[in-house]
């Protein structure tokens, strides 16, 4: 766990990590030989030495001393520890979020990692400040007053000595039981997670549908199992509990019993109360520190997940990037082999794009036509074969310029909780007025500005949502146009598009044409009556390529796609 922490702590972290550990410590060893000198105290009482034992309540009073203001130190030091490393988890998380492929965030682990980003980073950071410091102090301590027990009456010593490993293996071993049903009730939660966040992506589809959220089945299944899990992973914990808690109390009463026979074996009474006081302040902590069980599993929890995350690997990146596109490319589609973990996708794809010209996308659901531009866009890496830019593989230019080379105008646009006239400007932030409002004029933004409260100032909500979807792909669109980068990939929608939507789709792609190779997922029989070629893909193969007219007349399988 230690090892994990200092991973998240981060390169600036762990100094204070460190220095928060080592004064925890020294509180510990301070407490625990504060109360070892309260037995040579009863020890010279006994002797009627009242001097020495002055001293030595002297010496105590001081290790109480120290311990609290080390104990102070570090209650102080946990706020600071806290808020680093929530600093540390947030920017490593964002740098982390950065390098991974865009294709990483299209499943449930878009929802785990923006969960992770505010909760979990907020209960582990704050569950380490609140938790390592006991947890230091309640090893730290009963060690101290172990070694002292040697010194004082070995055979006590010895006897706590052997039930101290028995207590952590103890603990150990009630981790492991727990940490099984933790691992499942987490994948459950991740399930939950997803199910959720498609419940919150599809609610028109599914007022419409008039499904209700305890009806929309992958969540209440989800929900179903996460409570089983629940349960489970409570009983055992419960179970862990009772364990720790059994062996904690048999150890206990074993090394009373030794310290009884020592006081009657003919040690000294007074000194065997002390030793036995001493051991109650060994078997407590130990006690607690099995209480803290549920805590610890919990923060164990959230931190593999942090760091799961963290060693997620991205994109493999060139040590010597090729530049890429400034100009129109050829982009050349060549043996190409991709497959999700589910299923093959494409299994040896062929295909080139004029530099300058607009290809469109067509076939049925399923063929690929969206994991071709992704490819493109380089959200995945090919499994074999290679998608290239003007012969250059994109694996040789660094993911971030593949994505400055590539403009997207797709279905589910995602918008900033920001002003309208900010999300626009994401095309190119450096844009002037006037260029921003030509790209909005032609995307038909404008109208929606003139219908906005507070026109260009207006937020537009997290996501978008005070937006329809084909408004959406408005502003989309005029980021494409501001951006005007040599590549465009544009899937036109079929069910989000609204009439002006449709209208600025096409305008866009007569504008771009010739300054940008356009690739259009078409569904519309103007668009691919508009381009300079159309490829059907099917089977994860390239069925048929030509013109509209010519592949209408020698190709029965795309005649009956716009028959339909």
């Amino acid at each position: 766990m230690i090892a994990q922490i200092e991973r998240i702590a981060g390169q600036e972290g762990r100094s204070t990590l460190r220095r928060f550990t080592a004064v925890a410590v020294a509180a510990g060893i301070a407490q625990g030989l504060s109360l070892a000198c309260l037995v040579p105290v009863l020890a010279h009482l006994a002797q009627g030495d009242f001097s020495s034992a002055l001293w030595w309540l002297i010496a105590m009073v001081v290790g109480a001393g120290v311990h609290a203001l080390l104990t102070v130190w570090v209650t102080r030091g946990s706020v600071d520890l806290t808020m680093s490393l929530m600093s540390s988890m947030h920017r490593q998380l964002a740098r982390q979020l950065m390098r991974l492929p865009m294709g990483w965030f299209d499943g449930g682990s878009a929802a785990n990692a923006s969960r992770l980003s505010v909760r979990g980073t907020m209960f582990v950071a704050t569950a380490i400040g609140d938790v390592l410091a006991p947890l230091v102090g309640y090893v730290a301590t009963p060690l101290t007053l172990v070694l002292v027990t040697f010194f004082l009456d070995w055979q006590l010593g010895l006897s706590l000595a052997v039930g101290v490993p028995l207590v952590y293996a103890s603990t150990v071993l009630a981790r492991s039981w727990s940490a099984r049903a933790d691992a499942r009730l987490t994948a459950a939660e991740q399930r939950t997670d997803a199910a959720l966040l498609d419940l919150a992506k599809h609610q028109t589809a599914l007022r419409g549908a008039r499904v209700a959220g305890s009806g929309y089945a992958p969540l209440a299944s989800s929900l179903d199992r996460q409570r089983r899990l629940g349960m489970s992973a409570q009983l055992a914990s419960a179970a862990s509990m009772i364990v720790q808690s059994v062996v904690v109390q048999t150890v206990f009463g074993a090394v009373v019993t030794v310290a009884v026979w020592r006081g009657l074996g003919g040690a000294d009474p007074l000194v065997m109360i002390g030793l036995i006081l001493i051991v109650t302040q060994v078997v407590g902590p130990l006690r607690t520190l099995s209480e803290l069980g549920t805590a610890l599993r919990r923060m164990d929890r959230e931190l593999d997940q942090v760091v799961d995350l963290l060693d997620e690997p991205g994109l493999p990146e060139p040590e010597q990037p090729v530049s890429a596109p400034t100009r129109p490319p050829e982009i050349a589609i060549d043996a190409v082999r991709f497959g999700y973990e589910d299923a093959m996708v494409f299994d040896g794809l062929d295909l080139t794009v004029a530099p300058g010209s607009i290809t469109a996308i067509v076939g049925p659901s399923g063929s690929g036509k969206t994991t071709l531009t992704r490819l493109i866009a380089r959200f995945y890496d090919v499994d074999a074969g290679a998608v290239r830019f003007d012969s250059v593989d994109v694996r040789d230019m660094a993911s971030a310029d593949v994505l400055g080379a590539t403009s997207l105008v797709f279905q589910d646009v995602y918008l900033l909780d920001d002003t309208l006239r900010a999300n626009v400007l994401l095309g190119r932030p450096e844009a002037t007025d006037a260029e921003v409002d030509a790209a909005a004029k032609l995307a038909r933004v404008d109208e929606i500005v003139g219908r906005l409260p507070e026109g260009w100032a207006t937020r537009v909500g997290e996501g978008g949502r005070l937006l329809s979807g084909g408004e959406r792909q408005r502003v989309s669109v005029a980021r494409a146009v501001l951006k005007r980068a040599p590549v465009l990939l544009v899937d036109e929608g079929t069910s989000s598009l609204d009439a002006s939507a449709a209208v600025a789709v096409q305008e866009a792609i007569r504008e771009l044409a010739g300054s940008a190779t356009v690739l259009v997922i078409a569904h519309q029989e103007h668009t691919v009556a508009a381009a300079d070629q159309v490829v059907m893909l099917d089977g994860g193969r390239v069925a048929a390529a030509g013109i509209h007219e010519d592949l209408l007349a020698s190709s029965q399988a795309y005649a009956r796609l716009w028959a339909r």
